[in-house]
């Protein structure tokens, strides 16, 4: 049985959780923002508008279940997929313009997660280009998990930048499923005329089952991995 090495093991899981939290954290600012912009202060009055952890996190849902995901995608290859912050609180019924304000609100928590995808992405980039980073050391380390062979004031560095290029872009990946709960389907069903409503009402009622089968079908493995090794090719050329 090959031992495993705990220094490494729990150097990613620190890295990990804190990119985790800081991801749910900007959805949750971001989503807060969005609605007051539109009208709705409910959530700014929650004290919502803030990065502040302990206003966003959940401690079931944004640290326990993907500690205990992130253990058996560490031991399995497989990757951690289950998170969620606390619930924004929000009153449709003090947006102006509610239609566009509905369809920004909901797709906030996508445009934070692709945002700091994008961010990390240029970072990346640049430092190749200029050589500060290796690309072949850079995913050597985050592939094959080779991170703590050297001690090196870098390493924790080139984690929280692997973990927030693949996080973000699988937060994003999953928002934009086209059918509720997921933030793509919503805005697509909103948009649907009123001879589709057996259709929404049918996902509204049964969408999560679905959104678990796909989970369960694998679909952090046909859809994240195919796209990650676009961005890594992109990144590396």
């Amino acid at each position: 049985m090959e031992q495993v090495n705990f220094g490494l093991f729990f150097g990613h899981l620190a890295v990990f959780l804190f990119i985790w939290v800081f991801a749910i954290t900007t959805q949750g600012f971001l989503t807060a923002w969005m609605a007051n912009h539109y009208g709705d202060d409910t959530a700014k009055n929650a004290g919502r508008i803030s990065f502040s952890p302990f206003a966003q996190a959940d401690l079931t849902g944004t640290i326990i279940i993907p500690a205990i995901a992130f253990v058996i995608g560490w031991m399995t290859a497989g990757v951690p997929f289950i998170a969620w912050g606390k619930r924004i609180p929000i009153n449709s019924e003090n947006f102006r313009n509610p239609k566009i304000a509905g369809i920004m609100v909901t797709l906030a928590a996508v445009f934070a997660n692709l945002a700091i995808a994008v961010l990390t992405f240029a970072l990346l980039k640049i430092l190749f280009v200029t050589g500060i980073l290796s690309a072949e050391n850079f995913f050597d380390m985050a592939l094959n998990k080779n991170f703590a062979t050297e001690v090196s004031w870098l390493a924790p560095f080139q984690l929280m930048l692997w973990y927030s290029l693949l996080l973000n872009l699988m937060l994003v990946l999953f928002g934009l499923i086209p059918f509720p709960p997921f933030s793509g389907g919503v805005v697509l069903f909103s948009l649907l005329p009123e001879s589709f409503k057996p259709f929404k009402d049918f996902f509204n009622a049964y969408g999560l089952f679905f959104a678990i089968a796909l989970l369960f079908l694998g679909f952090i493995g046909y859809v994240l991995l195919p796209a990650l090794n676009f961005v890594i090719q992109l990144l590396i050329t």
